[in-house]
């Protein structure tokens, strides 16, 4: 009688399944004609939050000294926001002394207004409430 070396249903150890017998079956979609009817209804959800297209009139070094700024102390929440200047920028359809004020008014901005940027997060530049800031000063 051959012994049945599988795991159980009911073990309680963590376990990969693995063999064909484990493996989801699917359709094959490719064989399938998409008619122009469902393409149509497929909502289009992509959305452009940055172009280098608006990079064009603006010189090399107004560039880096924008990113430069971003990271720098003079803006409200400092940290690295190079990603958040280049949503600002083309927020401002490249306009980069609106982008510049816009900047060191980041802290105010109604920032529903600006959809790329609205619901987007930015590597080191997330607000700490006011109970963090205590435990952090607490802790140093």
């Amino acid at each position: 009688m051959p012994i049945d070396t599988r795991p159980k249903m009911s073990d309680a150890i963590p376990h990969i399944n693995i063999g064909r017998e484990y493996q989801a079956r699917v359709r094959k979609w490719n064989d399938r004609k998409i008619h122009a009817s469902e393409l149509e209804a497929i909502e289009d959800r992509d959305e452009i939050v940055f172009s280098s297209d608006i990079l064009r009139d603006i010189e090399k070094d107004q560039i880096e000294a924008f990113e430069l700024l971003a990271c720098s102390q003079a803006i409200p929440r400092p940290g690295r926001n190079k990603e958040l200047a280049l949503h600002l920028l083309m927020e401002n359809k490249g306009n980069i002394e609106a982008a510049v004020a816009d900047l060191l008014r980041s802290d105010t901005l109604d920032w529903e207004q600006y959809q790329i940027i609205y619901g987007s997060s930015y590597l080191d530049s997330t607000l700490w409430t006011p109970e963090e800031v205590n435990a952090f000063q607490d802790a140093i």
